[in-house]
């Protein structure tokens, strides 16, 4: 699909923590070299840091800073392949992509009666510069069946990623009950920092300014109950509704029925697991799991059906 390429990728990382009383202080840098055949190399130090603050006994402050770096694969430079009507189209004139993340946070620890845990927030702000996407477009000549249209690796330039996440962590007991818990939810705003109307929706499904295939809202959550050697468990999951793709997608000539799924699947998806088990012995465990519990039908991305149903008998054995 890309021929006969030879990528180089080379790096040094240093790291240093230092802890002072109720401080602790992270720095590092990575000098990154890459090339692709006998092309220019591109060499580029990226840096990281973070510290953390012990405010109170169960009381954490936190921050961050890091740089990131992406050089493009051979793949994303050079595949050329057709699947269906669907056809990818190289494109060695990509450039690679930089950014950067920062993020600040707290960890409280709580108590409530019999019931112990942390509760987890944080804030975050990514931005990115010539960032990497398959995007839809005319890229080779006007002829048919496909009339030059396809997916190729662009820079689609500069954009923005904020948003929250939130977490919740707890054990206890309902009763005699010993139960654990876990929650966590995460938003995200994600935009073009040069978004132009006039030019950028006319390829996409949405008409205002969002990334493509993100998930705005997601949540996952998860319950635990241990009474005796037996454990039932109940995890879920919810990806809000992907408000933008290439809306090329959404014809029918394309990929059949996923303009008819989005349009019945605008609120997002939900999907369950549950596992049961018994601990026969210390170092003996059988474990019944059942995956998508409900059997929905959804997906990740346009044309990505997730599994259906499944069934899984485990067992765990420690010597």
């Amino acid at each position: 699909m890309y021929e006969d390429h030879t990528s180089n990728n080379m790096a040094g990382f240093a790291q240093f923590d230092i802890s002072v009383g109720r401080l602790g202080v992270s720095l590092g840098g990575r000098l990154e070299s890459n090339t692709i055949d006998d092309g220019d190399k591109e060499t580029i130090p990226v840096i990281r840091s973070g510290i953390n603050f012990k405010v109170f006994e169960n009381t954490h402050l936190r921050a961050s800073y890091g740089e990131g770096y992406r050089y493009p694969s051979i793949a994303e430079k050079y595949v050329s392949t057709q699947v269906g009507n669907i056809v990818i189209y190289p494109n060695d004139s990509v450039k690679s992509e930089t950014g950067w993340t920062a993020e600040i946070g707290v960890k409280q620890g709580i108590r409530i009666g019999g019931w112990k845990g942390f509760f987890d927030v944080a804030g975050f702000w990514s931005e990115y510069q010539d960032m990497m996407e398959f995007t839809f477009g005319r890229y080779g000549p006007f002829e048919p069946p496909t009339f030059g249209f396809g997916f190729k690796s662009v820079n689609i330039g500069n954009t923005k990623i904020t948003g929250i996440d939130i977490g919740l962590n707890g054990q206890g007991t309902i009763g005699r009950l010993p139960v654990s818990l876990f929650c966590g939810y995460t938003y995200i705003e994600p935009i073009q920092l040069d978004f132009d109307a006039a030019k950028d929706t006319l390829k996409n499904s949405a008409n205002y300014n969002v990334l493509k295939y993100r998930y705005r809202h997601l949540f996952k959550g998860d319950i635990e109950l241990n009474p005796g050697n037996f454990m039932i468990g109940l995890s879920s999951r919810f990806n809000s509704f992907m408000e933008n793709i290439d809306a090329v997608f959404e014809s029918e000539a394309t990929i059949p029925g996923v303009k008819d799924y989005r349009e019945k699947h605008y609120y997002g998806d939900w999907a369950f697991d549950f596992r049961f088990g018994y601990r026969v012995t210390q170092n003996f465990k059988v474990s019944a799991i059942v995956r998508n519990l409900f059997n929905h039908e959804y997906m990740g991305r346009p044309a990505d059906m997730q599994a259906p149903r499944n069934y899984t008998l485990q067992i765990n054995m420690n010597f």
